[in-house]
């Protein structure tokens, strides 16, 4: 008796959550529009459009906090206790939960991280499903979004987009369904480049992303012979920037939970400036740096490496560049202005620097690293 009476005061308060739960998604999508037209795709030029206009005629508004800028990186805080214990219940399974079972299904939105995969099953990549979402179109505030459950989150106007990630794509914080990212179109990252010591909320004021779903940590069965693909998660030390997700992708996710649109080569450069500068980073020095520098100042270096017979990323051409600079690499330590000392005449020279033509004939028989 005592068992039913609880139940039944249970059933009655989930009852009434929902229907006030009920209430407020209405009251933040009273304006949205026929249910037919909720995020359609063909919305992203408009969205653009939204978003540049936005950001330039209220940026001075946005002058809140760096912290502001991450935006509600725990997922969605107006859910159910039920429906949220349910969300971190699947999470917490999420390795042993089962995708496109069907192996009679010819085609499935996630073939295209199907084909690329590990020894035993392990996928090379994942995919990101989300919304981008303009505040203006929904007619709500940063505040209504945060409220909106996530079970009616599909109803709100926006794109409906995709990116695809490298599986080991190291983010600062795990991004789950509901998740509301900040987002920065060209103007935006322009903004936030110009004033790197700021404090301030250079995100665009009115487009916001929406995690709908991932395949991260989830198993997917490949329709075509049944074979069972693993999610490939792991953490490391190194370099947490990827460089693949720029190139390839129109919108990339940051490490540090940003979204910023990467269609033009501007875009993708700017994304490439931002992930490389940003405060706390961890890791000067690889290939992709050593080039750009080189091309930036339109000099070449030739970096000898300290009890090593190679040069330090040398092509060994000596062609591109009027002039070249030597460099003295004390591996896992420093680099430092390298002197190169030659005899001439029984008279020591010393030269930190060679014009194309005169480079010595000993430096082009070094082997190449």
């Amino acid at each position: 008796m005592r068992l039913a009476l609880i139940e039944s005061e249970k059933k009655n308060r989930l009852q009434s959550r929902s229907i006030t739960g009920s209430t407020e998604s209405v009251a933040s999508t009273d304006s949205v529009g026929s249910v037919g037209s909720l995020g359609s795709v063909g919305s992203v030029g408009s969205l653009g459009s939204v978003g540049s206009l936005a950001s330039t005629e209220s940026l001075a508004s946005t002058d809140a906090t760096e912290e502001n800028e991450n935006g509600n990186q725990n997922g969605n805080d107006n859910d159910d206790n039920g429906e949220e214990e349910t969300e971190e219940a699947d999470e917490a399974e999420g390795a042993n939960k089962m995708d496109g079972a069907d192996p009679n299904n010819a085609a499935t939105e996630y073939d295209e991280i199907l084909e690329e995969v590990h020894e035993s099953g392990y996928r090379i990549y994942e995919l990101i499903f989300f919304k981008l979402v303009s505040l203006s179109a929904n007619k709500m505030t940063y505040d209504d979004l945060k409220k909106v459950k996530r079970k009616n989150m599909h109803k709100l106007i926006g794109a409906n987009l995709k990116s695809k990630v490298i599986g080991s794509h190291v983010f600062m914080k795990q991004i789950t369904q509901g998740t509301i990212l900040p987002f920065f179109n060209y103007v935006n990252i322009k903004n936030k480049l110009n004033n790197v010591n700021r404090k301030a909320n250079y995100a665009n004021p009115d487009l916001y992303v929406i995690i709908m779903r991932t395949t991260f940590n989830k198993k997917i069965k490949r329709p075509k012979d049944g074979l069972v693909t693993k999610s490939l998660i792991f953490k490391h030390n190194g370099d947490s920037i990827s460089y693949w997700s720029i190139k390839n992708n129109n919108y990339h996710f940051t490490c540090d939970n940003k979204v910023i649109e990467t269609k033009t080569i501007e875009e993708k450069a700017s994304a490439f400036f931002y992930e490389r500068t940003r405060t706390g980073h961890i890791h000067w020095g690889d290939e992709t740096d050593y080039e750009g520098f080189q091309k930036m100042f339109n000099i070449g270096l030739i970096t000898f490496i300290n009890n090593n017979t190679k040069f330090f990323f040398s092509k060994n051409t000596f062609k591109d560049y009027p002039v070249y600079f030597l460099i003295y690499f004390y591996s896992g330590i420093h680099f430092e202005p390298g002197i190169h000392i030659s005899l001439q005449n029984d008279r020591e020279v010393y030269n930190s620097s060679y014009e194309r033509t005169r480079i010595p004939p000993s430096f082009r028989q070094v082997p190449e690293d």
